[in-house]
């Protein structure tokens, strides 16, 4: 009677739990495989999203990479234009302001004489400009040297104070110095740079005041220890400059007269250099003027006290024309490869007396006349065909030859010079140079 009370549809209670429960661990099954699925497509997708992430963020490193690489072609590109374009400028003009002064002391008449100055003074203001044009290239390719080393800036003031009390006199201006208490006598730093900012100030100042007076004033702003930050100003009684185009004039080729009826000209570039070099140097600039009653440019340029027990590098003090004999025995050896420079060289080297002069066109020339003359002393040019001057001058080092050997270089950069000198070249002379200047260095290495 159970049997069938707990029966239904003939399927007893027993069976009935049974297959109950068979259903469900199916469903269990069913349930955990449709997770398992879920979790791997999860893990799939996670995979695959951190390798597409990581694909970019390779191809992002890559672009990076490539973006670094082009920069830095770009800069040594524009480090190599600068290069190029300093010598075959500075080749010409050479020639240009060589010959100008040969011709200027030659018997000429009043107007001759006042025709070859003109060109010559014209020639030097190119060279200053080619100047300006080259520092800012430099600036902007990142090749401007910072220095750091010992110098005083007492015999930087004076050098500046004996310049332009001259420059000033031709004026009628009158020109002052001022140095505050406080001010150390011996820095840190970097003098090139500081004293091409206080010229461009100083030259700026000039030009633009008809009459009265310029200056240079010093003063610490602060320090502690032996930091301090030192702020250069130059002041004038010019002509000023007017509000609207003051933020504007640290801006290369500008000018606060900008029209064509300008009477002061220049290219606009003196106090972009001195924005630039100021910031370079860590410090910054600013000024204050007023039209009709002058300006103020002042440079705010943090350096490094020194202690005045510690030795400062005494400057190589340009030795005082040495009179060379009318007909020096020294034999000298050339090597330049312009031929209107190897005429001009010869000039002026006849000029202050050396007549055994010896020309040859390229480096392995120069090399081959070292092992095979007997000379005194190499004039080299650096930039020349079949082998250039820095390889000559190594392969006549490795010979053993201690020939004094000086460079002719048309590259004015720091870094060139220290490039000579580390090869084994005694000297350095920067084309354009004078008879003076050629002068002085032959003094130095003719026995």
């Amino acid at each position: 009677g159970m049997e069938r009370i707990l029966s239904y549809n003939g399927t007893s209670v027993r069976d009935s739990v049974g297959k109950q429960s068979a259903f469900l661990t199916v469903n269990d099954i069913t349930e955990r495989k449709q997770a398992e699925a879920h979790l791997r497509e999860l893990n799939d997708t996670l995979e695959r999203r951190v390798l597409e992430r990581t694909q970019a963020l390779g191809e992002s490193e890559m672009r990076q990479k490539r973006a670094t690489d082009a920069a830095e072609s770009a800069n040594q590109s524009k480090s190599d234009f600068l290069s190029t374009m300093s010598h075959e400028i500075r080749t010409p003009l050479n020639g240009l302001l060589g010959m100008t002064e040969l011709l200027l002391t030659e018997r000429l008449t009043p107007q001759q004489r006042q025709y070859a100055a003109l060109a010559h003074s014209s020639g030097k203001t190119l060279l200053a400009l080619v100047n300006d044009l080259l520092d800012i290239g430099k600036i902007e390719a990142g090749q401007l040297d910072v220095e750091h080393i010992p110098f005083s800036l007492n015999e930087l003031l004076s050098e500046l104070t004996e310049l332009y009390t001259l420059r000033a006199h031709e004026k009628s201006l009158v020109f002052s110095t001022k140095k505050a208490p406080g001010v150390p006598k011996t820095l840190l730093g970097d003098p090139g740079h500081l004293r091409q900012i206080l010229n461009n100030l100083l030259v700026n100042a000039l030009k633009f005041t008809p009459q009265g007076e310029i200056g240079l004033s010093v003063q610490r702003l602060s320090g502690d220890g032996h930091s301090c930050l030192l702020r250069f100003s130059v002041h004038d009684s010019g002509i000023g400059i007017a509000p609207e185009a003051q933020p504007r004039l640290f801006t290369r080729f500008t000018q606060a007269d900008s029209s064509s009826t300008s009477q002061y000209g220049g290219s606009g570039l003196g106090l972009a250099i001195v924005k630039q070099l100021c910031e370079h140097l860590g410090g910054e600039v600013a000024l204050t003027s007023t039209p009709g009653q002058g300006s103020v440019f002042s440079c705010d340029i943090p350096f490094t006290e020194v202690a005045q027990t510690v030795p400062v590098p005494v400057p190589v003090p340009v030795p005082v024309p040495v009179p060379v004999p009318v007909l020096s025995p020294t034999r000298i050896l050339m090597a330049e490869d312009n031929a209107i420079n190897q005429l001009l060289a010869r000039a002026q080297l006849q000029q202050i007396g050396f007549v055994h002069i010896t020309m040859v066109d390229n480096g392995q020339e120069a090399v081959n006349a070292v092992l095979a003359g007997d000379f005194d002393l190499v004039l080299m040019d650096c930039r020349m065909p079949v082998l250039d001057g820095y390889a000559a001058t190594e392969q006549i080092r490795a010979g053993g030859s201690r020939l004094p050997i000086i460079a002719m270089t048309a590259n004015a950069a720091t870094a060139e010079r220290d490039k000579c000198l580390q090869l084994g070249m005694n000297d350095y002379m920067s084309k354009p140079f004078n008879i003076a200047t050629l002068r002085e260095t032959l003094a130095r290495w003719i026995p």
